[in-house]
C-alpha cells in the first residue's frame, strides 16, 4: 500500500455515500486486504454497483487529523462497545510514528482511544531516518506493518518499533479494540535465533500481520540496502504472546533475503488436502 501523510489515510477511508444515499455493506476489514488469503475482495457486497456510485453520489464526508504517516492499511470492526460511549463503529489506523488510533468510523471527532508507544522525555522515540541511507521511509520508522485484528478475542495485535537512547527495539503489543489497553500479556520484545544467528532488531517489519491457527504470524526484510539483511519470520502464541513456537531465518548463512513484500500479508489458505497451511511467500 503506498504510504499516505498526516489525515489523508482518513480522508480515504471516511469516503462514502453522501446523506441519503444508499449505503454498502457493513463488513469487518481485520487483516491486510480483507482475508488470509489476501485476496481483497468483499464477498458480501450487493448494494454497491457502478450504477449507483456516481460522482455525484460519492465523496468525502469528513476528515480526522493522524501525527505520522500511515504505510499501514487502516482496519475497521463494526459494532465495538466503548465504554461511556456505547456502541460504535470504528476504524483503527498505525502510524510511523508509533501511534495507534480508534476512531468513530461515522462521525468527525476526537479518536474514541489513542495510545503512544514512545515518550521522548525518556529518550523513547520511532527511529529517525531523515538524511540517512537508510531514508527509503522517511522521515521516521514506527509502525509499518498492517495490525491484525481478532474479533472474538477484541485484540488488535501490532508490531512497533522504537528508538531507546540509541538502542533499536522491536515489540509486539496486544491491545483490547475497546479501550486501547495492553492486554494478553503484552507488549512482548521480539527476539529468536536460527542456528547461532541472533535477531537484528534494526531490521524492518513491513509485511501485513497475520493470525492464523492461534498464532501471529510477521516478517522482516532489511532497513535498506546495502545493510546486510537476513529473511525473519515469527509466530507467537495469540493468546499469551509467549515465546514464538516458530522462528524461522530465510538464509542464516547468507544476506540479501528479506521478506519485504511490498506490505503485503502473509497468507494462508487450504491445501489440496484441505488442511490449512501458512504460505511464507
Amino acid at each position: 500500500m503506498k504510504k499516505s501523510t498526516l489525515a489523508e489515510i482518513l480522508l480515504l477511508l471516511a469516503t462514502a455515500f453522501a446523506p441519503g444515499s444508499i449505503c454498502g455493506q457493513n463488513v469487518n476489514v481485520t487483516t491486510w486486504h480483507n482475508d488470509n488469503a489476501r485476496t481483497g475482495q468483499n464477498v458480501q457486497e450487493t448494494t454497491l454497483t457502478t450504477v449507483n456510485v456516481t460522482t455525484k453520489t460519492f465523496g468525502k464526508l469528513f476528515s480526522d487529523p493522524i501525527v505520522g504517516q500511515a504505510y499501514a492499511q487502516p482496519l475497521y470492526v463494526s459494532g465495538v462497545q466503548i465504554s461511556g460511549r456505547g456502541t460504535r463503529n470504528v476504524v483503527y489506523v498505525a502510524t510511523e510514528h508509533d501511534q495507534v488510533y480508534a476512531f468513530d468510523a461515522d462521525s468527525v471527532g476526537q479518536p474514541l482511544w489513542h495510545v503512544s508507544f514512545i515518550d521522548p522525555k525518556k529518550g523513547i522515540t520511532p527511529v529517525w531516518t531523515w538524511g540517512s541511507a537508510c531514508g527509503a521511509i522517511s522521515p521516521e520508522i514506527g509502525i509499518t506493518a498492517t495490525p491484525v485484528i481478532d474479533t472474538v478475542s477484541g485484540t488488535l495485535y501490532v508490531t512497533a518499533e522504537t528508538d531507546e537512547k540509541g538502542t533499536i527495539v522491536q515489540r509486539l503489543h496486544g491491545l483490547d479494540i475497546a479501550t486501547g489497553a495492553e492486554k494478553v500479556n503484552g507488549p512482548v520484545v521480539i527476539q529468536g535465533s536460527v542456528n547461532g544467528l541472533a535477531f537484528d532488531p534494526t531490521v524492518i517489519q513491513r509485511t501485513g500481520l497475520l493470525l492464523f491457527d492461534g498464532n501471529v504470524y510477521f516478517a522482516y526484510a532489511s532497513l535498506c540496502d546495502p545493510h546486510p539483511y537476513h529473511g525473519w519470520l515469527f509466530g507467537y502464541d495469540a493468546q499469551n504472546l509467549q515465546r514464538p513456537p516458530a522462528v524461522f531465518n530465510t538464509i542464516p548463512n547468507s544476506t540479501k533475503g528479506g521478506i519485504w513484500q511490498a506490505g503485503g500479508g502473509l497468507a494462508s489458505g487450504l491445501s489440496q488436502s484441505n488442511h490449512y497451511q501458512l504460505l511464507c511467500f
